[in-house]
């Protein structure tokens, strides 16, 4: 049986998939593994761009019809996996340290757990908070890149919410992390119906997260392996259509786990892009 299933999704990101791929081959010496990619791109020339640099691997393409974003692209993937455990990875990552066993290793002797992450470094070697508290009403305000945060950044809701000042070379439970890079056991994937397809990009790993969590199964990073995630490198580089993405998502999540305060969720959210929005303004 295959111990490990990677899946990548690609939207014009050849490049940055076969670097990836090329990280991490090491740390999958010693699994039975395999590799799917599922292009996004609608483009002829990207995917003969991408055949051609993963022509050397090993590697399953799905060629996808249309774009349609990225938990819809992992979950075609993940449905030609065979793999016991999925590791989505985003094309920006490279393996950095620990190793991947260490991570299923985890996973098998933690009875609540969901999923587990590697912990994410920047490219210069920074650690890259990648954990949150489950989206609020007022914890949106204390985000990466709220005006709040940027004022004072080791204040106590943002230190919470980020979980900033915590201890990182232990195993961790969180709310949720980015899916960035995040295994999980393939049949308890599709036991809650894998990614949500009411998203189409930004929100579907705090959904998935939320999910698993009210089966009472949980989200932890562990340290056994380290990851480093350029983050953004690989999506919208518009800056207002990025917010425009992520804040419909986030509208989406709140009106899914919130129905009746819908309204109020949706001005909190105008107020949020109005700041993130002014806070892109002032780089």
């Amino acid at each position: 049986m295959i111990d490990i299933s990677i899946i990548y999704v690609n939207y014009f990101s050849s490049r940055e998939i076969g670097e990836s791929i090329s990280s991490f081959t090491k740390a999958l010496s010693h699994l039975k593994y395999e590799i799917i990619v599922a292009d996004n791109s609608k483009n002829i020339m990207e995917f003969d761009t991408l055949q051609k640099i993963l022509q050397s691997c090993n590697v399953r393409l799905l060629k996808l019809n249309k774009n349609i974003g990225f938990g819809q692209g992992c979950n075609r993937a993940a449905k030609q996996a065979k793999g016991k455990y999925l590791f989505f990875l985003n094309p920006d990552t490279k393996y950095y340290k620990g190793s991947i066993e260490s991570l299923l290793s985890f996973y098998e002797e933690t009875a609540d757990c969901g999923i587990v992450a590697p912990v994410l470094y920047n490219n210069d070697m920074s650690l890259q908070y990648s954990a949150r508290k489950f989206p609020t009403i007022l914890n949106q305000f204390f985000g990466r890149n709220s005006l709040l945060t940027k004022i004072s950044r080791n204040n106590r809701f943002a230190s919470d919410y980020m979980y900033l000042n915590r201890d990182y070379s232990k195993a961790m439970k969180v709310d949720w992390v980015r899916a960035a890079a995040i295994l999980i056991e393939r049949n308890l994937f599709w036991q809650v119906n894998g990614f949500s397809s009411d998203y189409f990009m930004f929100a579907e790993d705090v959904d998935l997260c939320k999910r698993l969590y009210r089966r009472g199964l949980y989200t932890y990073l562990h340290p056994g392996l380290a990851v480093i995630h350029t983050l953004g490198s690989t999506v919208d580089k518009t800056p207002i259509r990025k917010i425009w993405m992520h804040n419909k998502s986030l509208y989406t999540y709140f009106s899914k786990q919130y129905k009746l305060l819908q309204t109020l969720f949706f001005f909190a959210i105008i107020m949020r892009i109005v700041l993130v929005s002014i806070v892109e303004k002032i780089k």
